[in-house]
């Protein structure tokens, strides 16, 4: 028997004893003239002196503890790099009123890219002036 089995066991036969009592007394004070006698059964309880010696402890199972949560390596902020941008604006007058500046510019970002690493051209405003075919 486990050990709350015979714990239980007793608790009932103290409780069964307990109400007996109180029925007894009950009766007595109800009927105060002639008291009758109230008889009990027997109660029995076997317990082996075998069963006790196996009582289990009662222990609690176990929490799943989560695995630690791994920290990531940290990455070498990589070196800047110096680049430049190249940028032209309205090439429509370059083109038109001074050609030779508008290739000299052209030819010097071609010439210098890899020097300044150059990573971007941009061209900002009007390429034409007025659209014409001649243009």
């Amino acid at each position: 028997m486990k050990a709350h089995t015979i714990t239980i066991i007793c608790l009932l036969a103290f409780l069964l004893l307990l109400g007996c009592s109180q029925n007894e007394q009950a009766a007595t004070l109800v009927n105060t003239d002639t008291p009758t006698p109230v008889t009990h059964e027997p109660i029995s309880i076997d317990i082996l002196a075998e069963d006790m010696l196996t009582i289990e402890p009662v222990t609690q199972t176990p929490t799943h503890t989560p695995p630690p949560t791994p920290t990531p390596e940290p990455t070498n902020t990589p070196v800047p790099t110096p680049f430049s941008i190249a940028w032209l604006s309205d090439t429509q007058n370059y083109t038109l009123h001074f050609p030779d500046v508008f290739f000299s510019v052209s030819d010097w970002i071609m010439a210098s890219a890899a020097e300044y690493n150059v990573q971007l051209f941009v061209h900002s405003g009007d390429v034409t002036d007025n659209g014409y075919s001649k243009e």
